[in-house]
């Protein structure tokens, strides 16, 4: 269970959000103010910010050793494996994606946009958020040589928002050469890890004090403000940083802000009532793995309805596209409220893979020392 209750409600709620955002029309929390894909992965930036230690900068080889394993052997692994789930489903009938197992797509797009399987493209946020950490890990060490780091911490935040809006301005633009999204995904997310590390040192006891209704009352009013403007300020597509086309640079920075604030407020409310929640803590510390596999889980359960659909009447399915989507079809019933089975397939089996994965490698690490043993002898 986390010690810090808040930001594990925080991190809970926003992977919920993730979950719902791909399941399209059942859930609204408040969707249509502060829309999921206009905060939530700058927000997960933000959570992580806040917990890089400042100790890290003198520990640099366990930290990057840390952070490979956590972050890039599990994706890949995971990318492997969907890998050869996508090919077999490929060569018996079940899916369009005729994807081969290759430096393209085990190597090559996990850097470029994480879109290479349809069962693991939700997981593009790791190698972003891997660069993102070693990034910041560079300029951590910069900021703690100065005399004055609180100066020099609240600068490097002007920086990196000048190269967040600088980064939307080339977006919009469209960015040709594809290789460059890296950097760009990278000059786009870093101000927000920044940001949970200002917000950590300098800003938290400060902001608490602020009264929840002027909190609401100033969120609110900027996101209805915008929305008046510009009708749309969702941002799907930061995987390959597209859709800004309908707004200002400076917008997806400021929503991005305003949704991270609200919820941070929300969290903070909710402590109290569902900070000792034991469901809330084990979705809190496996957002990577329901990241990883709720849209996998969420195919599994088309594939029952696919399956049983001429046994048990059931009308409107659309096999074609079930097919075709690689994963991404949803069955819309009359009832909008059939997706939150999706939702709770999606978490909750995504906790159970991750507790069989835990089993497995434990035996394994039992095999490996058994042999290694035996090897001695």
């Amino acid at each position: 269970m986390k010690a810090n209750k808040q930001f594990a409600i925080l991190s809970a709620i926003g992977i919920v959000m993730v979950v719902a955002s791909h399941c399209d029309r059942a859930l609204n929390l408040f969707n249509d103010i502060f829309p999921y894909t206009s905060f939530f992965m700058p927000m997960f930036m933000f959570i992580s910010g806040y917990f890089f230690k400042d100790e890290n900068v003198h520990n640099i080889r366990p930290y990057l050793k840390k952070k490979f394993f956590k972050l890039l052997v599990y994706y890949f692994a995971w990318n492997l494996i969907y890998g050869i789930i996508t090919w077999v489903l490929y060569n018996v009938g079940l899916c369009s994606q005729p994807k081969v197992l290759g430096w393209e797509t085990l190597i090559y797009k996990p850097f470029i946009d994480g879109q290479q399987y349809g069962f693991s493209a939700s997981l593009w946020f790791i190698p972003t958020l891997f660069t993102v950490e070693i990034a910041f890990l560079i300029v951590r060490k910069l900021q703690l040589k100065c005399k004055y780091v609180k100066i020099v911490d609240y600068i490097s935040f002007i920086i990196l928002a000048s190269l967040n809006i600088f980064s939307v301005y080339i977006a919009k633009k469209g960015i040709t050469n594809e290789a460059l999204i890296p950097i760009f995904k990278l000059a786009f997310f870093m101000v927000f890890f920044q940001g949970g590390k200002i917000y950590k040192e300098y800003l938290e006891n400060k902001e608490l004090e602020i009264p929840t209704l002027m909190v609401f009352g100033i969120t609110i009013s900027i996101n209805v403000i915008i929305i008046r403007i510009y009708k749309n300020i969702n941002f799907p597509s930061l995987y390959n940083m597209k859709d800004f086309s309908y707004v200002s640079p400076m917008i997806p920075i400021v929503v991005a802000t305003t949704g991270i604030w609200f919820w941070l407020r929300i969290s903070k409310i909710l402590e109290k009532s569902l900070g000792d929640n034991k469901i809330i803590n084990k979705i809190s510390d496996h957002t990577k793995d329901i990241m990883a596999h709720h849209i996998f889980l969420i195919w599994l359960a088309n594939l029952v309805l696919y399956l049983l659909k001429d046994l048990i009447g059931l009308k409107g399915f659309n096999s074609e596209r079930f097919i075709a989507t690689n994963g991404w079809y949803r069955y819309y019933p009359e009832i909008v409220q059939f997706e939150l089975i999706y939702i709770f397939i999606g978490i909750l089996g995504s906790l159970k893979i991750s507790d069989i994965e835990k089993v497995v490698l434990k035996k394994l690490h039992i095999g490996v020392e058994k042999w290694k043993k035996l090897k001695k002898t």
